[in-house]
């Protein structure tokens, strides 16, 4: 008791001096520093996310100061005023919705649907969406379109959400290459011992290796991201790690700064 009563919030070790209890100190510790780091993650997180929406709300009340001193009687500043209200908004509601998302998933009130599904034809469904919802990139299987009923490309998935972390992904492509470039999508139904690779790669702008160690990190972004000036939260591939993470897979990143980026998600058939 005394040797618990010592421990501090800052420091959470227990030591007793007692060879007999150092078992016990062992798993005690080890309970304590993940309860500490716990408790940082979701400080952090909760820190992030308020620095996140600040900047939202900052313009949004900007504009409409402006509205209440000119808006009235210009109709320059009304019109660009109203477009700038509405994009924020739109960006506030998104990062919301992530937030949720996430904060679902660390509770554990996220319940994977799972189904027998044919990952090559999934993948063709959100390439032909992908292609349709955006002209302005060419989107391209590179892979026999035979797989699509082959049934070494099935696996227990929760469609809707192995959707999203491709989704995810072929944004996040779309939004860091050129227009007039390729987005390819990849499936090795024998990547390894009952596992399933689906690849995205883009030619994009690219991470140098730093910034890719660091790509699924919760409101992370690249330095070359943020000078690219596109709108972005840092939570969509941390969103697309935790849906694989959930279905006992993996995710990983090759990219190559100016070059681009192949995502990478390893499924247990």
């Amino acid at each position: 008791e005394q040797a618990i009563a010592r421990a501090s919030v800052d420091s959470p070790s227990v030591t007793t001096g007692d060879a007999d209890l150092a078992s016990i100190e062992v798993a005690l510790n080890r309970l304590l520093r993940q309860m500490q780091e716990a408790k940082l993650q979701q400080m952090r997180f909760v820190n992030d996310a308020s620095h996140e929406l600040r900047t939202p709300i900052a313009v949004i009340q900007g504009y409409v100061n402006m509205l209440d001193r000119w808006g009235k009687d210009d109709p320059d500043v009304l019109a660009e005023s109203i477009a700038s209200l509405k994009a924020e908004s739109e960006h506030m509601q998104e990062l919301v919705e992530q937030l949720l998302f996430l904060a679902r998933g660390d509770a554990g009130r996220t319940v994977l649907r799972r189904a027998h599904t044919n990952l090559a034809a999934l993948v063709g469904e959100v390439c032909e969406e992908s292609q349709m919802i955006d002209t302005e990139h060419t989107y391209r299987l590179a892979f026999d379109a035979a797989l699509a009923s082959d049934p070494r490309c099935d696996a227990p998935v929760d469609v809707a959400l192995v959707k999203q972390a491709l989704r995810v992904i072929v944004q996040n492509a779309a939004k860091y290459s050129d227009a007039g470039t390729t987005v390819t999508f990849g499936i090795a139904p024998d990547a390894g011992a009952d596992k399933i690779d689906i690849s995205v790669e883009d030619e994009g702008i690219g991470m140098n290796q730093e910034s890719a160690a660091h790509a699924f990190e919760r409101f992370y972004r690249a330095d070359n991201a943020r000078d690219a000036g596109t709108q972005g939260s840092g939570l969509g591939l941390a969103i697309a790690k935790w849906i694989v993470d959930s279905h006992g897979g993996v995710i990983g990143v090759t990219s190559v700064e100016g070059v681009g980026s192949r995502f990478t998600i390893r499924l247990p058939r």
